[in-house]
């Protein structure tokens, strides 16, 4: 498991690279919420993200805090393998 700052780093690096994420989203019980949902890095933080999705053709910001990404509720795909 990376640290909070090797995740942020990573976060980062592609919010500058490619902004295009796709993420997955699960509930309490490990259940899929969203599968490779794609989104848009928008903005990074110190302590949160933010992607936007298109939700029903209108466009929608979420807030994540990188912790999310330690406790498997967020998973971003294109760091599945590094996380």
């Amino acid at each position: 498991m990376m640290s909070i700052e090797t995740i942020k780093r990573k976060i980062k690096g592609l919010y500058e690279s490619n902004p295009h994420i796709h993420i997955n989203v699960f509930v309490p019980h490990g259940k899929a919420l969203l599968e490779n949902e794609p989104v848009l890095l928008k903005r990074v933080y110190p302590h949160i993200f933010q992607v936007e999705s298109c939700e029903g053709g209108v466009p929608k910001c979420h807030t994540i805090q990188y912790s999310a990404l330690m406790t498997r509720q967020i998973e971003i795909v294109e760091l599945k393998d590094a996380v």
